[in-house]
């Protein structure tokens, strides 16, 4: 339930990000690029066949309506939330109180669209995703870092490494194969960065010029940046020794000879 719960709320994170990254990336493209653009959203999410089935066309405002707040969506912002939250519940004696109020903030805050479409929706998601990173940051600051906490952080970065190349496989050939401008293309290219969280490590560190090769091999391999695959699974890598530690053997290991 603890690795699931982790996985649901960084799901809900990244798809967020996804939808405030590329609304305004979008904004102003041609409607083809747009359409495209939007498509490889649903991409991302692996449910193309339930979007046919739900909506008409591919538009910001429908992808948007399926990505946050469909019903039918199993991973829609507000169903992962539903689902962390519900986690979160049938382990309540292993989480820190300050992690089921956050939680809770978290799930009533999304139970109600109407405040959405008060202003502008996608500063209505940013509250969302910073929402959801907080609550990362309440687990690490009040729970022991014993066992359950590290199943928490294998399910997030497998989560994240998963999110991670599912953005790329959906980015990479249309970037590859686009015929768009070169001030398109860096446009593109810089919104798959900001959607991996990635941008500015990108242009602080990166050498090589900001094209698909460079882009992809950044977020594949890079050992540092957060959301790089490399350094996801990495980090579930070093959970899982220490989830199959034995405390026991430990001790007599550490203790005087």
């Amino acid at each position: 339930s603890l690795y699931w719960m982790a996985r649901y709320i960084e799901r809900a994170e990244d798809l967020t990000r996804l939808l405030v990254v590329n609304f305004n990336a979008l904004l102003d493209s041609h409607p083809d690029v747009a359409r495209q653009g939007w498509e490889s959203v649903i991409q991302a999410s692996g449910d193309q066949a339930l979007f046919a089935e739900t909506y008409k066309e591919v538009n910001a405002q429908s992808v948007i309506q399926f990505m946050f707040w469909e019903p039918l969506n199993g991973n829609s912002v507000t169903s992962c939330i539903t689902k962390a939250r519900e986690n979160a519940r049938s382990v309540r004696e292993q989480i820190s109180s300050e992690m089921w109020e956050a939680i809770n903030r978290l799930y009533h805050l999304t139970r109600n669209p109407e405040r959405a479409k008060e202003g502008n929706p996608i500063e209505f998601f940013k509250v969302i995703r910073d929402r959801a990173q907080s609550y990362q940051g309440v687990i690490s600051a009040t729970m022991t870092h014993s066992e359950p906490y590290q199943f928490i952080q294998l399910g997030l970065h497998l989560e994240r490494a998963d999110k991670t190349v599912r953005i790329l496989d959906a980015k990479y050939l249309h970037l590859n194969r686009s015929s768009q401008s070169a001030m398109e293309s860096s446009l593109q290219l810089m919104a798959l960065l900001r959607s991996c969280s990635a941008f500015e490590p990108y242009r602080r560190t990166a050498t090589g010029e900001l094209d698909v090769e460079n882009v992809a091999e950044y977020l594949l391999l890079n050992h540092e940046v957060p959301r790089a695959d490399f350094s996801c699974i990495h980090r579930c890598l070093q959970t899982l020794d220490v989830i199959g530690e034995d405390p026991i053997s430990t001790v007599k290991n550490d203790s005087p000879r």
